[in-house]
């Protein structure tokens, strides 16, 4: 494992600098440990969590979600670093998809308290041609067996709790704004 106990940055540095800086030094331990396991077993690249961090500041914690900056701006989940805050990291371990009717498809990294609000916006929010009054979450137990939730409302898309590996599919609206076009020749 990688292991920084100490970084000096300036009081002009955020938590997203250090992010950047650590991210890369993970990233090219990643390169040099699979170079070394080609001829061995294939060892999954370590990733580090942008939504799981945590600042200790005068001895109180303080989680930060990275994401929320990132991808929604929000300057308040990424503050100026002081004299002797904390950082602690942690690897992405679990995850959402999210798929259909979305700006950005894909693996979204779940922490605890997400709601489905909150992961439709990291993905960018809905695509022009989304049904938000059908949205379908695929929910896996832990025995391995998968139930089926459809949301109808959206008033249940602010309220409704994700758990971990969740499969997200908001439906697409069928022919929407589809043009047919008429060509007349001669």
């Amino acid at each position: 494992d990688l292991k920084i106990s100490q970084l000096t940055v300036t009081s002009t540095q955020r938590v997203s600098d250090i992010f950047e800086i650590i991210s890369s030094k993970i990233e090219e331990k990643n390169q040099i440990q699979s170079q070394v396991e080609l001829e061995e077993e294939l060892v999954e690249p370590k990733l580090l969590s942008a939504r799981n961090i945590t600042l200790i500041r005068n001895d109180k914690n303080k989680n930060i979600d990275l994401e929320q900056y990132f991808v929604l701006g929000d300057i308040n989940s990424n503050p100026y670093l002081m004299q002797n805050d904390i950082l602690k990291f942690a690897y992405k371990d679990r995850i959402v998809g999210i798929y259909g009717g979305i700006l950005n498809e894909g693996e979204i990294e779940y922490i605890e308290g997400d709601n489905l609000n909150n992961i439709i916006e990291l993905a960018g929010g809905f695509s022009s041609n989304a049904d938000k009054n059908y949205i379908e979450i695929t929910r896996f137990s832990n025995d391995g067996n998968a139930s089926k939730i459809i949301l109808n409302s959206t008033d249940d898309i602010k309220n409704f709790k994700i758990n971990e590996f969740d499969h997200i599919y908001v439906r697409k609206i069928q022919n929407y704004k589809l043009q047919e076009l008429i060509t007349i020749e001669g």
